[in-house]
């Protein structure tokens, strides 16, 4: 049995899948693609799928697998792709929406370069922030180790969203904040430690959630040194959602480092 057809078998049993488990699914159909001599003609169904939407959980697998696919193979050269996820970004179900944006973030994994950019231009539109943010939290969770030429364009952007009255917003920024921060703490602590002592609750919560998020197995201990007497200042802050926020990034420090 070839990929091709081993492709078609998982794509034809795609309704007999939870949502839950397309992450999975896409995956595993991403590899046989890119392995099949028919990546084109497979690209070209998803996009039918994304394009005239009928069916809830096929078009989620579209929107997927057409980043699944991009994150192995660069499909920059075709433009139609970006447009056809964004396009989702409108659509009312917001498992369709999580998946493009899914899609998109993965697709900039491939080539960073030119998908970081459409991003970011996007982000000019409210509606699609949070959408975008996850793309964007995609793109730094995978490729953290060479954002460090892109630090100083999206901190701005980031710590703009850090008194977001949403919640999701709020913790996806955080996510970002503590991947950049793995990533080139030297250009993070001192936007960290004045944001820190921001007059806004939510940007102080928002950031002191970030260094939950910059502290695995693997994280830099001289880093988190740097900024950990100002963090400390947070315990004691005077909002109960920011002490909150530090306690639990305080116990991921004493969990994850030695």
């Amino acid at each position: 049995m070839d990929y091709n057809t081993l492709a078609n078998d998982l794509i034809n049993d795609v309704n007999t899948v939870s949502k839950q488990g397309l992450n999975g699914l896409s995956r595993c159909a991403a590899v046989l693609i890119n392995n099949s001599k028919t990546t084109n003609n497979f690209i070209k169904t998803f996009l039918g799928s994304m394009t005239n939407v009928r069916d809830e959980i096929n078009t989620m697998f579209a929107a997927l697998c057409v980043g699944e696919i991009g994150r192995i193979v660069d499909l920059s050269g075709q433009s139609n792709i970006t447009d056809a996820l964004i396009g989702l970004f409108n659509q009312r179900s917001e498992d369709i929406k999580t998946s493009a944006s899914l899609g998109l973030g993965n697709l900039a994994v491939g080539n960073l370069q030119v998908y970081l950019p459409i991003i970011l231009q996007r982000f000019q539109i409210q509606e699609h922030r949070y959408l975008l943010l996850i793309a964007l939290k995609q793109v730094i969770s995978s490729h953290f180790n060479v954002m460090q030429p892109y630090i100083q364009t999206l901190l701005p952007l980031l710590f703009e969203h850090c008194e977001s009255p949403e919640e999701g917003v709020r913790n996806l920024v955080a996510e970002c904040l503590g991947k950049l921060f793995m990533a080139s703490y030297s250009d993070l602590i001192d936007p960290l430690e004045t944001n820190l002592k921001a007059r806004s609750p939510l940007t102080r919560a928002t950031v002191s959630s970030a260094l939950k998020f910059a502290t695995t197995k693997n994280s830099d201990v001289e880093g988190i040194s740097l900024i950990l007497d100002e963090f400390l200042t947070t315990l004691s802050d005077q909002d109960i959602n920011v002490k909150k926020c530090s306690l639990l990034s305080l116990n991921a420090l004493v969990h994850n480092l030695p």
